[in-house]
């Protein structure tokens, strides 16, 4: 549906005549808080229990700074992607080409779009480990999450080197033993622009088979979101409207055995499809995409894993054994780069005389770019774990444990101009693979219209060996240190033909490079019980992110570009990064626990940060160690639940943070003094939340929250479109009621319908632009039972 500026008009009065309504009796529930707080009742707030050092522990005794959104805020808030959380959550932020997949995720500061992924991403005990190479990283839809774990600063300790910058962790619910019990949604609504309805539709089902022994689990999701940005061809004809739609079906089975008193079983098996009709993003206003070819995405994936809890008195035995498959299907236009770019820069001035033909019939003949992704992963991680000194009485816990992965992707390029021969034919009159400046005599040169083809292959494996400590020096002050050491061994190949490939470049084909990385990434705290409810802490910690191999480079014209960078012969690799972190923070309970208040500074000094450098007169890439940055800040999360108003909860965080490059190299594209890409200077987010009883039985709520994000920079280039990045906010409202297992919502999410185009990716050598979703409302009914 098309939503007017009536319709939008009026429920913005509704939202604001439910928030004068100030008289209450008493609440039974308040709404949830934001992330550093949890949900209240009667101005107590809930403690928060997470899993962020691989056992369950308080938050308030975790010694660095973690952000949570429960299960309860990921429906109330109606989050349904990351980029919804991340707004919730200060600190973090992401960077995208936009669609499905697209996405790449930066913890205080530390951002790339190169080499491996800088936070790590796991789904329970599974990690979702991918490259930067072609894909952003793997994202779990929100199905049955029991919370979000956002660990801020290097956490490579225990979960390895993809976590240099912190780590997400989806957490799911696990199989009940002795309750059945289930849940049904609907959702439906539109978004402003769109000529199709927005429907999501849930279930959960769980079921003790055996009580106490064997309980079952089940959940699907199938949704669509309408899309609203137009497609135009080159000439400004109609291609298509509200391309940009989105369809997902996502499951999850799990089922849970206690095979004896101290053993415990857990099988789970995750699926997700994720299918973009277009790109998101746009190149002409905030609404139409000029292209001739469309962008449609498929992102899928699969994850099962089997979990062994065995309780040996001394300590727990945990086994994951897991397996994660993930592959991207896309389709990008790139015509400017292979049709035009032959037209222009190749037969232009070969062939003056043509340069019309060429520029205007050559030059625009669509030419379609088939991405195809595949990573295949297999792990297996072992640890031991002792009781906590409560259980044991001893003054200290520790863990131990080892960590394999054995990863393949492989990657497909395959890109085409489907008539560009016989155009040619028809222009010069003679067959393409005779000509002197684009053939060889070569018939399969241009074989089917092919101008470049090219098949990757990364096969990683690593091994890891890690461990940490926890000793209570006195009973209010806490000690501990950990270690990982790491082991990875790269093998990269590559094949490829066509003419870009062959004809045109002459590169090394086929190439193969092997590359090897050691590491360690220790870890150090110091935490002191100022009170029962308060304490404060300090930390050290080591980040690390494996290097890898590169794509050869080696032909005739980039070689003479790598001597202007004053770089003798083609690398073919680039090694690791890393940094130290330094934080000092307190977490703190006030007035009767209805008050939550969480605040940190920290500093990051980071060595051999990985860029992708371009390289003169050829226009190939490759990645590089260019220089050194850093970056520093501070961030809180307040929470208050007065007392003097029950079932009211207001919410407030943000962060101010700076970071920037310290030192470069010739060849970096950065300079010192230039700004970290991708990261805001600061961003802010408050809420309200309101319950109060309607009748008997009936209780009634309100919502109104809203998030704001600081200007960032997008490039290094001050003439780059995406050198200024904009600050932009976000305002979403709800309000509903509930009654004993039955809940419906009203909402809205961009309000205010804020199109600020937040990002301009460089795409395929056209600039595009991201924007937020225009101002979405729908109704949610959900039935628990």
């Amino acid at each position: 549906m098309r939503m007017s500026a009536r319709k939008i008009g009026l429920l913005a009065s509704v939202a604001t005549l439910a928030l004068g309504m100030t008289k209450v009796a008493a609440a039974q529930q308040a709404a949830a808080g934001a992330a550093a707080g949890g949900s209240s009742s009667a101005g107590q707030l809930e403690e928060i229990v997470v899993t962020a050092t691989k056992r369950e522990e308080k938050l308030k005794d975790v010694p660095t700074e973690v952000s949570v959104l429960n299960a309860t805020q990921l429906s109330e808030q109606h989050i349904i992607d990351i980029e919804d959380a991340i707004r919730k959550i200060p600190g973090i932020a992401f960077s995208t080409t936009g669609g499905e997949g697209q996405d790449n995720i930066s913890i205080r500061g530390v951002s790339s779009n190169v080499g491996s992924q800088v936070v790590g991403i796991y789904l329970d005990d599974v990690p979702l480990l991918v490259t930067n190479s072609y894909e952003g990283v793997t994202l779990p839809k929100f199905l049955d999450m029991a919370r979000i774990e956002v660990l801020k600063g290097p956490q490579g300790t225990l979960f390895g080197a993809g976590s240099e910058g912190g780590t997400i962790r989806f957490i799911s619910n696990l199989p009940k033993f002795d309750t059945f019990e289930g849940s049904g949604q609907i959702d439906l609504g539109g978004t402003d622009g769109s000529d199709g309805p927005n429907y999501d539709f849930q279930g959960v089902l769980n079921v003790p088979v055996v009580p106490g022994k064997l309980a079952l689990r089940g959940a699907f999701e199938y949704g669509y979101l309408g899309g609203w940005i137009n497609r135009i061809t080159l000439e400004g004809k109609p291609a298509g409207t509200d391309v940009n739609d989105e369809r997902d079906i996502v499951f999850r089975l799990s089922a849970r055995l206690a095979a004896t008193d101290d053993l415990t079983i857990t099988a789970a098996m995750f699926g997700q499809r994720a299918k973009l009709g277009d790109s998101p993003n746009v190149n002409i206003g905030v609404d139409t995409i000029q292209k001739q070819v469309d962008e449609f995405s498929r992102d899928s994936m699969f994850i099962p894993s089997i979990t062994v809890d065995d309780d040996l008195g001394f300590a727990t035995l945990t086994s994951v054994s897991s397996y994660f498959w993930r592959q991207e299907a896309r389709q990008r236009d790139g015509t400017s780069f292979n049709s035009g770019a032959v037209a222009e820069f190749i037969l232009d001035p070969a062939y003056p005389q043509f340069q019309h033909q060429n520029d205007t019939i050559l030059a625009n003949i669509a030419s379609p770019v088939h991405f195809h992704d595949t990573w295949y992963t297999a792990n297996q991680e072992i640890r031991l774990t002792s009781p906590s000194p409560a259980e044991s009485g001893n003054p200290y816990k520790w863990t131990i444990g080892a960590f394999y992965s054995d990863q393949a992707n492989n990657h497909r390029d395959y890109e085409d101009a489907p008539g560009f021969s016989a155009a040619f034919q028809k222009i010069y009159g003679h067959n393409i693979n005779d000509d002197p400046v684009l053939g060889d005599g070569d018939p399969q040169l241009w074989k089917n219209d092919q101008i470049y083809y090219v098949y990757d292959r990364n096969d990683l494996r690593q091994y890891a060996l890690f461990g940490q400590l926890d000793l209570d020096l006195l009973p209010n002050l806490h000690f501990s240190s950990g270690t990982r050491y790491v082991y990875a061994r790269e093998s990269f190949t590559e094949d490829g033909g066509a003419f870009f490939e062959l004809g045109n470049v002459g590169v090394t084909s086929p190439y193969s490079q092997v590359a090897r990385f050691y590491g360690f990434t220790p870890k150090f705290s110091l935490t002191y019980d100022v009170t029962a409810d308060s304490t404060v802490y300090g930390s050290a910690s080591k980040g690390y992110r494996f290097g890898g191999a590169t794509s050869p480079n080696d032909n005739t014209v980039c070689l003479e570009g790598f001597k202007q960078l004053g770089i003798n012969g083609a690398p073919m690799t680039y090694g690791p990064d890393n940094l130290w972190t330094y934080e000092l923070g307190t977490k703190s309970r006030f007035l009767d626990n209805s008050l939550s208040v969480n605040a940190a500074a920290f500093y990051t000094d980071w060595s051999k940060i990985q860029e992708s450098v371009i390289i003169p007169i050829c226009g190939g890439q490759f990645n590089s160690n260019v220089g050194n940055a850093e970056s520093y800040g501070v961030e809180g999360e307040v929470v208050y639940a007065p007392t003097e108003a029950p079932g009211l909860t207001l919410s407030l965080n943000g962060n101010i943070q700076h970071s920037e490059i310290t030192s470069a190299n010739a060849s970096s594209p950065a300079h010192a003094g230039d700004h970290i890409l991708y990261v805001p200077d600061w961003t802010l987010s408050a809420s309200v939340d309101y319950e109060f009883p309607v009748m008997d039985g009936y209780n009634g709520f309100v919502r109104v929250d809203y998030q704001y994000t600081g200007p960032s920079r997008g490039s290094f280039l001050p003439t780059d479109p995406n050198f200024n990045d904009p600050a932009y906010g976000v305002l979403n409202g709800s309000l509903g009621f509930r009654m004993d297992q039955t809940e419906v919502s009203l909402y809205a999410k961009n309000l205010a319908n804020d199109q600020t185009i937040i990002q301009r990716p460089v795409i395929n050598s056209v600039t595009e632009g991201y924007t937020l979703r225009p101002i979405t409302i729908g109704v949610t009914a959900k039935q628990n039972f």
